[in-house]
């Protein structure tokens, strides 16, 4: 099936996957009946399987947003999803991270020639017609450079943009429900800051430059992998860079040892904080896809799609907040969420559970000074307290409200805890923040690594 671009056309395959998966559901529940537990446990596993099948089916087929929610719920656990079938919505979904139905090289000719004025036989020496990945905007191909230099190059899906457009109209026409259950939240900023972030990833060369930042901020760093753009091969349509490639996430987490999976997880934390802290811009897409791991115990780190830059000015608001909640000043911190509108509404919220609030949301990650393993129970416990009305923590977040600066700050965060999780990751997470809020010294060797080498380029925290 090809993809559908129409804004009703996308709505209607959501639509029909819902109530399908509704129908699924209850007749499960009809085979139920005087059926045995075993049975009835049989036939409840089957319907979750067929139902992940056809989420990755039409959502993979969809592309454009409906497909990045895909990719969120591969490796995000869910309040919808039943814990016990979590692994299995995880598996299944993992194809749509960069998996899923590829466009045929007609498509891919006719983009490329949208930016190159020929095929891709006119511009590089090889060129592989088969793609090595697809994502949910674009689809990446291995190629030759003449001279002989390989690389990737990533080319948008035809008519991807419109569909976009329609996803986000979707969305859009259901806003007014939010402010119902979250009385406290500023909805308007925050569609805008979304719509705007997403339209973003539609031009590569907006990506290709922010892909340079990082590679510029990381060339020859220790144990950071940036793949290099070719900024003169790069077009709205088509982004090229060095062909750099590792063990892909999965794989890794299913081979590594727990020291293997403990240091990839403390580079990838240093890279999404460290890029905030050191540089004031970070990636808000951490999803599994976009990692790989070198025999030489380097991280790759792909996609600049997503990057956000925020001004000295946020950056050192951002601080303001963060710095109390690592050093247990619960009255400062709440002071800070007042100042800033984090908190709309003191009267409605006491600050001893704030506190209790922020910190299971981030894991305890800033203000434990402890080796804290992340589970994936407490990402689940994090994203349901901030999205289930029914949750115990409701009195509290639905008096709270998210700034659009903090919006991908949010959605870095709680996709690095998901990736940690995975990895069943343990580390003092608040004695490495500090070296970034407190200017201390590195906690690890791997921090000492970090510092030597901004410390020589005469960069500071």
């Amino acid at each position: 099936m090809g993809l559908s671009k129409g804004r009703f056309g996308r709505a209607r395959r959501v639509g029909a996957f819902g109530a399908g998966m509704g129908g699924r559901l209850a007749w499960t529940g009809l085979r139920g009946v005087g059926r045995s537990d075993e049975a009835k446990a049989e036939a409840l596993a089957e319907f979750h399987m067929r139902t992940a099948e056809q989420m990755r089916a039409v959502l993979g087929t969809m592309k454009g947003a409906a497909a990045k929610v895909g990719q969120i719920a591969s490796f995000v656990d869910s309040a919808m999803i039943p814990p016990e079938y979590a692994d299995l919505y995880h598996e299944v979904l993992a194809d749509l991270r960069s998996d899923m139905p590829p466009m045929d090289y007609e498509d891919v000719a006719a983009m490329f020639e949208k930016d190159h004025g020929g095929p891709p036989d006119a511009v590089f020496e090889e060129f592989d017609t088969e793609p090595i990945a697809a994502a949910s905007i674009g689809q990446v191909h291995s190629a030759s450079l003449y001279g002989g230099d390989r690389v990737v190059v990533k080319i948008q899906y035809p008519d991807i943009d419109k569909a976009i457009v329609n996803d986000l109209k979707n969305a859009k026409a259901f806003m007014w429900l939010l402010p119902l259950f979250a009385p406290g939240l500023d909805t308007g900023p925050l569609v805008e800051e979304a719509e705007r972030a997403l339209l973003e990833e539609l031009d590569y060369r907006l990506e290709a430059r922010r892909q340079m930042r990082f590679a510029d901020s990381y060339r020859g760093h220790p144990f950071i992998v940036v793949p290099e753009p070719v900024p003169e091969l790069c077009g709205r349509h088509t982004l090229v860079c060095e062909d750099v490639r590792g063990t892909g996430f999965d794989e890794f987490v299913a081979s590594a040892d727990q020291d293997a999976r403990n240091r990839a997880a403390e580079i990838i934390f240093r890279y999404s904080y460290g890029s905030l802290y050191r540089f004031g811009f970070f990636n808000a897409d951490t999803h599994p896809g976009n990692y790989a791991f070198r025999e030489d115990g380097k991280v790759v780190f792909y996609d600049y799609g997503a990057v956000k830059e925020i001004t000295r000015e946020d950056w050192e608001r951002f601080v303001g907040l963060t710095l109390p909640l690592a050093e247990g000043d619960v009255q400062g911190l709440f002071d800070e969420c007042v100042r800033n509108g984090f908190v709309r509404r003191p009267d409605k919220v006491d600050p001893e559970r704030l506190v209790e609030w922020l910190d299971m949301v981030v894991g305890n990650l800033l203000r434990t000074d402890a080796e804290i393993r992340i589970t994936r129970e407490m990402v689940g416990d994090a994203v349901a307290s901030a999205t289930d009305p029914s949750n115990d923590w409701y009195s509290l977040t639905r008096w709270i409200n998210v700034d659009p600066e903090s919006l991908l700050i949010g959605r870095m965060q709680v996709g690095i805890m998901a990736v940690l999780a995975k990895m069943d990751a343990a580390a003092n997470w608040h004695r490495i923040a500090r070296e970034w809020l407190c200017d201390e010294p590195a906690a690890t060797p791997l921090g000492r690594e970090d510092a030597r080498f901004f410390d020589e380029r005469g960069l500071t925290a």
